[in-house]
């Protein structure tokens, strides 16, 4: 998913989409959700490991 987010974003700026335009904020928007999540659950994934503490 967050590689079609980010396919999107790139023809929307490509073809012309304002950076105002809400359609791509909303894109933007929810490929950087997508992204936090992804790094947060591979973060969950590897535990205490990478410098956090375990839950």
């Amino acid at each position: 998913m967050l590689g079609y987010l980010n396919r999107l974003h790139r023809r929307m700026e490509k073809v012309g989409f304002l950076r105002d335009d809400q359609s791509l904020k909303l894109v933007a928007k929810a490929r950087d959700a997508m992204h936090e999540l992804t790094v947060e659950l591979h973060y969950e994934s590897c535990r205490h490991q990478v410098g956090r503490k375990p839950r």
